[in-house]
């Protein structure tokens, strides 16, 4: 990594702070304001998908998958309330993510690409990694993908957690 690249990854720092304390809940209603359909394009959805799966799979038999969660799509509707630049830097950490075991741990695929196993010890390597960014990183993706897995109802029973009581007729 040369000293551009680095200062470059180091202006999204107030971005990744905002991700790794983002809080679950829905995202923040304005007036007038509508989420935009589909904020990522396919390949990006295809690699958010990918990093969900790994970092929410619980190999519990019958866990719903991200799909039929809705994940990506709850992901989106709370990017589309977030500020545009730190959508265009979600946007970028994706690409960097799917790029990075390519380039930086010399197997030649992406990311997406990568056996299950693989993309575990990707990723262990941006949460163990000695460089407070990666790590940053690895812990706002890591927040996208509980928030848009855990927040189904379809979710919730493997965690033992029977839905909201308030509506509910007990």
């Amino acid at each position: 990594m040369n000293r551009r690249t680095f200062l470059r990854l180091g202006t999204f720092g107030p971005a990744l702070l905002a991700l790794e304390g983002l809080a679950f809940g829905p995202p923040p209603a304005r007036a007038g304001d509508r989420p935009e359909p589909e904020m990522l394009d396919a390949g990006l959805r295809e690699i958010l998908g990918a990093v969900t799966e790994r970092m929410v799979d619980t190999g519990e038999p019958g866990a719903p998958s991200v799909s039929d969660t809705g994940a990506i799509e709850r992901i989106e509707q709370l990017l589309a309330g977030l500020d545009r630049e730190v959508v265009g830097s979600v946007k970028l950490l994706l690409r960097v993510v799917d790029l990075w075991p390519a380039v930086m741990e010399l197997r030649f695929r992406r990311f997406r690409s990568l056996s299950d196993a693989e993309k575990d010890e990707s990723l262990e390597g941006w949460l163990t990694s000695r460089i407070a960014l990666r790590r940053q990183i690895f812990f706002g993706l890591r927040n996208l993908a509980q928030y848009g897995y855990w927040t189904d109802g379809s979710t919730w029973p493997l965690v033992g957690y029977p839905g909201p009581m308030i509506g509910s007729r007990v």
